[in-house]
């Protein structure tokens, strides 16, 4: 099953330090994280289910993926 940590929800509008060097490493690693169109589709059936727990095989099911694809983009 996956594992996923819960953080609180945001209270307000995400701000900008540094001169916007966090902006940019938030951005450059949301691109990252979403670089697939698998990994996106996994990451937002996820966060639509905040509670549940998920198992690589039921995304298999659900994404039409093969096991390996599924594991790469949730590892």
């Amino acid at each position: 099953m996956l594992n996923r940590a819960t953080n609180p929800p945001a209270t307000g509008p995400l701000s900008v330090v540094d001169g916007g060097r966090t902006s940019a490493l938030v951005h450059t690693r949301f691109r990252s994280l979403v670089q697939s169109p698998l990994r996106a589709g996994i990451l937002r059936y996820v966060s639509s289910q905040p509670r549940a727990e998920f198992e690589v095989e039921s995304l298999m099911q659900i994404f039409g993926r093969i096991r390996v694809d599924v594991e790469n983009c949730v590892q």
